[in-house]
């Protein structure tokens, strides 16, 4: 065989094998990407970093919904002080919306979570110094309450409300941004802004009846 003839087979042989190799890459590719036999099932394996992301989600979500649920389980019944004390009317009409506001959110929550068994109302939500320091705070207010004067109560009970409702407001509203669930997440967007016109009641409440206190 001459050179020319030994280059054409050898350039022939080059070419065959390039095409063989495309050829058994693209039948590998196809049988990889060709959809599962009946009964087959392929799923996507759940990287560690996307599993710790939705636990993660999950925690902070039920983490909101257990502080959500305390705070107005304890709104609902801040009206009940009014047996003990007396205040103006506007003011008792005003706590008595508040609670039932409360009363309604708090009976909601808890029928998401019976709806749903992933949500924990009693999740921990807070470390154990601060929810010993809440109370004693809370404890230390009640006792201010009790003991204050009609008009002096009045404005406390008021500005307690104004923490109370802004907290909420808020508290709501960053659990509707991760919440999932439509429904769900309408709701607490509702109850962000009922909690936030409670709490505008109240400081024109403050302004118009207790300048002349600051």
């Amino acid at each position: 065989m001459n050179t020319s003839s030994r280059i054409f087979s050898g350039t022939l042989l080059s070419a065959v094998t390039a095409c063989f190799v495309v050829l058994f890459q693209s039948c590998a590719t196809q049988k990889s990407s060709s959809p599962p036999e009946r009964g087959e099932r392929h799923e996507r394996p759940v990287r560690s970093t996307e599993l710790e992301s939705m636990t993660a989600s999950a925690t902070a979500r039920n983490e909101g919904y257990a502080l959500l649920h305390e705070l107005v389980s304890k709104q609902k019944d801040v009206s009940k002080i009014l047996m003990i004390k007396k205040e103006k009317s506007d003011v008792h009409a005003l706590i008595k919306e508040i609670s039932a506001v409360s009363h309604e959110a708090a009976k909601r929550l808890e029928a998401f979570a019976a709806q749903d068994k992933s949500i924990n109302l009693k999740a921990p939500g807070l470390p154990l110094v601060e929810e010993k320091t809440r109370a004693s705070i809370e404890s230390a207010r009640t006792k201010q309450l009790l003991g204050a004067s009609k008009r002096k109560f009045e404005l406390a009970l008021l500005l307690t409300q104004t923490e109370a409702l802004t907290y909420g407001n808020h508290l709501a509203k960053s659990l509707a941004q991760i919440e999932t669930a439509p429904q769900r997440r309408a709701y607490l967007n509702q109850l962000s802004g009922q909690l936030d016109g409670l709490y505008v009641k109240v400081l024109n409440l403050i302004t118009s009846h207790y300048t002349q206190e600051f």
